[in-house]
């Protein structure tokens, strides 16, 4: 990983006029940034936010994320081995405490799916009749140091087709994960942060011989395959992002959070939006505000998890737009989460939730698993000016592993619906928001998310504990959509019993 990523960080601090504690706050946020903040103009105008009308009726959504689907996987290698990660034909040390590569996936140890698992999950999906699909990021497997750029385009390209080959004639929306460019490497500093790192150059280093050329022309095309409109290439060409209105009054937005996220190390370069996404995502609001249209957000990482400026500058985006985006989906933490927004005028109404869909890539760790929503859509069409492209209900479906490799058909059968399981009245951030604070004191409550937040069909005896200050640390989370704001993370925190001092929380990125 040095050699391969050595040359572009010395570039970079080469090139930077940051100091010590910018870059060491750039990169992991625990030393004070000297840099002031900066951020975007937010037009005026909001229309009077009112009670969401809901219809009679829904259309369906497939959320897929991190996939990571393993191209050598083999069956019967070890599962735990010498290396990042496993269940390739490594010749690896065994030991009795070796477990092995199942044919479905890893119950244990740290490998990524086989092909054939990514292919089961769409058998499955095609049984619930998408209308719409998104996929947010994250197709290429964690063996990262070996991966170089014609891997990384092989893994786009044959997600994309198998995608295409169960879903023929399904609109199908991606945005970029950190998984999609090389170098990417996960740097785990001990008792602080597991901390990714990846290359994703911007504009101003092109010239430089640090470009996206390999890239952003490859998924224009995979994109347009999966009915991307050639007016929406410039944008693509030029960072990754778009948008686009595959169905009548939904208007999507897919932006490439690389560009925002403090893992990108270009972006010590200078303090500024590099690709000028968010003035372009301005635009695009409102002008699905003047027409009447509702907006879907898609990105691979949430937006609590960017940078102080970037993630800022978005929630303003949302308090302001807060009647035009009615739904944030992204993925990359590998699990089953969701993170509230709030007014950046009054950070106790909530005015926005993202969803995480939970990874195909079990990881050792958990169930594989995708996500389908039930949107609003009355009278069976997407009508522009009444359906409020607002989610009803949120399914998660996942396989059995264990079952799986036993010999059980490689099944997703619905593990649960997020309304019936946290007692939704409805999907909104208002509602969202009763249920996690609720959570604060209510033990049963809490253990009923933390067992799908890992995807566990039940909860297995090794399962950790979540004590008061996991507890704690995790609904921080949930309710941190703002990096720049800390209250509702001390808010919640407060609530809940025996919560101590604060512990600087884990964050696991993958």
């Amino acid at each position: 990983m040095v050699q391969l990523a050595a040359p572009q960080v010395i570039f970079v601090l080469n090139t930077t006029e940051r100091g010590v504690d910018s870059i060491c706050h750039g990169l992991f946020g625990v030393c004070p940034s000297t840099l002031p903040p900066w951020s975007i103009e937010i037009p005026g105008g909001k229309p009077e936010v009112v009670p969401t009308v809901i219809g009679n009726s829904t259309y369906r959504i497939l959320h897929l994320s991190d996939t990571h689907f393993e191209p050598e996987y083999t069956e019967g290698t070890p599962a735990t081995c010498d290396h990042p990660h496993c269940c390739r034909d490594w010749n690896d040390n065994i030991d009795e405490n070796t477990t092995y590569a199942g044919h479905w996936g890893a119950e244990s140890g740290s490998c990524d799916p086989p092909f054939w698992t990514l292919e089961a999950a769409l058998d499955a999906a095609t049984d619930l009749l998408p209308d719409l699909i998104y996929v947010t990021g994250d197709l290429s497997p964690h063996v990262v140091w070996i991966m170089d750029e014609d891997s990384i385009r092989t893994s786009v390209v044959d997600t994309a087709a198998a995608i295409r080959r169960y879903f023929p004639d399904t609109p199908v929306a991606y945005a970029l994960g950190n998984h999609e460019s090389v170098p990417v490497n996960s740097i785990f500093i001990p008792l602080v942060i597991t901390y990714v790192a990846h290359s994703f150059p911007v504009p101003d280093v092109y010239s430089d011989g640090y470009d996206m050329d390999w890239l952003y022309p490859l998924l224009a095309t995979v994109w347009a395959d999966g009915g991307v409109p050639e007016s929406a290439m410039d944008t693509i060409l030029k960072g990754g992002y778009y948008h686009w209105s595959p169905v009548p009054g939904l208007r999507i937005i897919s932006i490439n959070v690389n560009y925002g996220h403090r893992g990108n190390w270009f972006l010590l370069i200078d303090d500024v939006d590099p690709t000028d996404q968010l003035e372009w995502m301005t635009q695009v609001l409102l002008e699905a505000e003047d027409a009447g249209e509702k907006v879907h957000v898609i990105g691979h990482i949430t937006w609590g998890s960017l940078l102080d400026s970037y993630s800022h500058s978005l929630n303003q985006l949302l308090t302001r737009f807060e009647s035009t985006i009615t739904g944030i989906f992204v993925g990359h933490s590998h699990e089953d989460e969701i993170q509230l927004f709030w007014d950046v005028a009054d950070n106790s109404r909530a005015v926005g939730i993202s969803y995480f869909a939970p990874s195909l890539s079990s990881n050792g760790e958990k169930s594989p698993s995708f996500r389908m929503y039930e949107v609003d859509g009355p009278d069976g069409s997407w009508v522009p000016l009444y359906s409020s492209k607002t989610v009803r209900d949120s399914l998660t479906y996942s396989m059995n592993l264990t079952l799986a490799n036993a010999g059980a058909d490689p099944d997703f059968p619905l593990a649960y619906s997020a309304k019936e399981a946290y007692d939704l009245p409805d999907l909104s951030p208002s509602s969202w928001a009763d249920v996690v604070f609720q959570m604060a004191n209510d033990t049963e409550l809490f253990d009923e998310y933390f067992r799908h937040y890992h995807s566990f069909w039940a909860e297995p005896a090794d399962l950790k504990d979540c004590d008061a200050e996991c507890r704690g640390d995790m609904l921080c989370g949930m309710v941190s959509g703002d990096v720049t704001d800390p209250e509702p993370c001390e808010r919640i925190q407060a609530l809940v019993p025996g919560y101590g001092n604060r512990t600087f929380p884990l964050d696991y990125d993958h």
